[in-house]
């Protein structure tokens, strides 16, 4: 009950952002590209990796937990979830003066960097990441 009090994302906030967010006649219960819950087990399975960080106290982390249960429900290895502690909704972008935040954000982009180092699936061809993005050595 404590992340119903989420300092960052109040209820009230949730509610207008959902009004500016979803299209008039759309449904986020139904739609998949409004909430990936609800996506079909077919989307799920074409995915890549996921790895998703989220605040102990955001009021939208059960989504976050629920989201990568159903991956794994899929047979998915290759999904994470990280609860951080005492942390609220867009923690992230406290990373200049939370250290938990900077911590958080240096494991995600480990994350992201070892990911495009992988392998272009269908090849034996490494992605080198450059300042144009990835792209697959020759």
């Amino acid at each position: 009950l404590l992340s119903f009090f989420d300092p960052l994302l109040p209820v009230s906030v949730v509610e207008t952002c959902l009004k500016s967010y979803v299209p008039e006649g759309a449904d986020p219960e139904t739609d998949p590209f409004l909430s990936p819950c609800v996506a079909f087990d077919s989307m799920l399975a074409n995915l890549p990796p996921v790895s998703i960080s989220v605040g102990s106290l955001d009021p939208l982390s059960d989504d976050s937990v629920y989201f990568v249960h159903r991956l794994r429900k899929l047979g998915r290895t290759d999904c994470s979830v990280r609860l951080v502690e005492a942390m609220p909704h867009g923690f992230l972008n406290m990373a200049q003066v939370s250290p938990d935040a900077k911590s958080e954000l240096n494991i995600i982009s480990k994350w992201i960097a070892e990911y495009l180092q992988t392998s272009v699936p269908g090849t034996d061809k490494p992605t080198e990441v450059t300042e144009k993005g990835a792209q697959n050595c020759p």
